[in-house]
């Protein structure tokens, strides 16, 4: 959706502002009145519609599906999964503070991301980490890994503002 619609990227990284204004410029100088792109959703057909006025054809992303979580101990806090990067449109930040507001009410959930080492959310998920807070940074994993992560996990929450892959 970055690179289609006109949405500001105020807060990002410059170099994540750079990379996806480049790769703005080079979509819209490669576009030809007959090009068809594959989208995953129809909500991202319509918007490539309504933005570069040519037409996409929805082609959802299939891939292999994690087996569903074993039936839940009751005396173990739920596992939530949030497998995203850390860039400002993830929303990162609603869940660390919905996480330290759990906290304080004595509700410990965890909550696993993977975000990359080294970046301001893990940095912040480290601090909430060390006041004893319940979410833990797997960082990068292989696609083995996340799958294993997934079927760990009790649910999945996406707090993300603007997605159109969609992989989660």
């Amino acid at each position: 959706r970055y690179l289609v619609e006109a949405v500001s990227l105020a807060g990002f990284p410059l170099r994540s502002r750079l990379r996806i204004g480049i790769e703005r410029l080079w979509l819209k100088t490669r576009l030809r009145p007959d090009t068809r792109l594959i989208v995953q959703t129809r909500s991202m057909r319509d918007t490539v519609r309504r933005h570069l006025g040519i037409e996409a054809q929805v082609l959802p992303f299939v891939g292999e599906v994690a087996a569903p979580a074993a039936v839940r101990d009751r005396a173990q806090p739920p596992r939530f999964i949030y497998p995203a990067s850390s860039e400002p449109h993830k929303n990162h930040e609603v869940l660390l503070s919905a996480w330290q507001l759990l906290d304080t009410w004595g509700i410990r959930p965890e909550l696993h991301l993977t975000v990359e080492p080294g970046s301001a959310i893990a940095q912040a998920v480290a601090r909430a980490a060390k006041a004893g807070q319940a979410i833990i940074n797997h960082g990068l994993l292989e696609p083995e890994a996340l799958r294993t992560l997934y079927g760990r996990c009790t649910a999945l929450v996406f707090p993300s503002r603007l997605e159109s892959f969609g992989l989660p």
